[in-house]
């Protein structure tokens, strides 16, 4: 008499899924802490001199959360960043790109913010040194996050598509 085997079938997590799961996620979250953050910024007890807030500049005194310099414009951008992430989360290339772009963008703004001042009348989107020292680091990090996700995507394949991913040249 013959002994049946039997098989556990269990499933197979691929590894650049996984990662560009990983990317869609960091795009959400951020997405999100942007949103967040930007809407704070309408709260009148999360921001101090809340009479005060203009569409641009900022005459001092109208801070967030006691750290963070704002106006307006600054928190409709960082509502609108955030919605971008949110929208581009949906699909890996896109939230790399988001994660990417939005690196470039805050790095870019923290170097901005350490070239002026905020008594300047060129720093329309009031940045201090704390807030231009949060744009760099932050920047760097979603720039790294956003070159990472978009190096593990598989050249040509779309990884929301239930086959398997072509082979990565670069590897």
């Amino acid at each position: 008499m013959q002994r049946r085997r039997t098989v556990r079938v269990t499933e197979h997590v691929h590894p650049v899924r996984e990662r560009s799961g990983t990317t869609r996620t960091n795009a959400v979250v951020f997405g999100l802490l942007f949103v967040l953050f930007g809407v704070l910024g309408f709260v009148p007890g999360a921001v101090s001199d809340f009479g005060a807030l203009q569409f641009v500049g900022n005459p001092g005194g109208v801070v967030l959360l006691g750290l963070f310099e704002v106006s307006i414009l600054h928190n409709l951008v960082h509502v609108l960043i955030g919605a971008c992430g949110l929208v581009m989360s949906r699909r890996p290339l896109s939230a790399a790109a988001f994660l990417t772009g939005t690196g470039i963008f805050l790095v870019a703004m923290g170097v901005y913010g350490f070239w002026v001042s905020s008594p300047f009348d060129v720093n329309f989107i009031p940045l201090s040194s704390v807030d231009s020292t949060l744009h760099l680091l932050l920047g760097i990090v979603l720039l790294a996050l956003g070159l990472y996700g978009r190096w593990h995507l598989p050249i040509g394949d779309d990884p929301a598509l239930p086959h398997e991913a072509s082979e990565d040249p670069r590897a």
